[in-house]
């Protein structure tokens, strides 16, 4: 928390200072899910000064000690901060890469959320969704042939319309009253496949995969 203060402040290298001690402290009682937060924090400084390797060692490092303890929500905050690195450095393609699997992440999580809660967790994850059609949009700006301005747009209207249907359901609007029946039910097989496909999604990201294979999810 004094690393924290520091960097607020602007003084980045007391910030690393106290961090560092924090890591420390963190391996020497064996606490993974906070030595990874740390490394985060260490990450996020190097980046703010301009270190971008750095930076990057920081957050790989973090990566894997989250998905080591089973952590997926420091997994897809961690992924996206490399995926937000990468494309500072200019690595376009890692970076498409690497915002495709923190957004399998946050996929993968909404899925298992339960629906009435679905909304504000999904409106705590747009910057994902920002940060994926940045992305794309800046691919598209180097080749404009590929079709990525194609994609990151309908990345941004899956990801209005979902947001919709789920405030929706959040608020108790009640759309559902005086629905017919194989309406509601077609609704529910709909969102089962949603849940599917967001799953599938998930585990194809997180292995060797081809831009086509990616883009059948969108």
């Amino acid at each position: 928390n004094i690393g924290g203060v520091h960097r607020t402040s602007g003084e980045l290298q007391k910030a690393l200072e106290k961090y560092n001690e924090a890591l420390l402290i963190r391996r020497a009682i064996d606490d993974r899910i906070g030595e990874a937060e740390t490394l985060n924090h260490i990450g996020l400084v190097y980046d703010s000064l301009g270190e971008t390797r750095k930076a990057l060692d920081k957050f790989n490092e973090a990566l894997t000690l989250s998905r080591a303890v089973g952590d997926r929500y420091g997994e897809g905050a961690t992924l996206l901060r490399i995926a937000r690195v990468e494309q500072i450095r200019g690595a376009l393609t890692q970076a498409h890469q690497t915002i495709e699997q923190a957004v399998g992440v946050v996929e993968s999580l909404r899925a298992d959320i339960r629906e009435e809660q679905r909304a504000s967790y999904s409106a705590s994850r747009r910057e994902y969704y920002e940060s994926y059609i940045d992305i794309m949009a800046e691919r598209h700006r180097q080749d404009q042939a590929a079709g990525f301005d194609a994609a990151a747009f309908a990345v941004s209207e899956r990801a209005r319309a979902r947001s919709l249907l789920e405030l929706l359901t959040e608020s108790r609007a009640g759309i559902r009253q005086g629905v017919d029946s194989s309406l509601l039910e077609r609704e529910r097989s709909l969102r089962q496949l949603l849940n599917a496909k967001a799953a599938a999604q998930f585990a194809l990201l997180n292995r060797k995969h081809t831009p086509a294979q990616a883009d059948a999810f969108a």
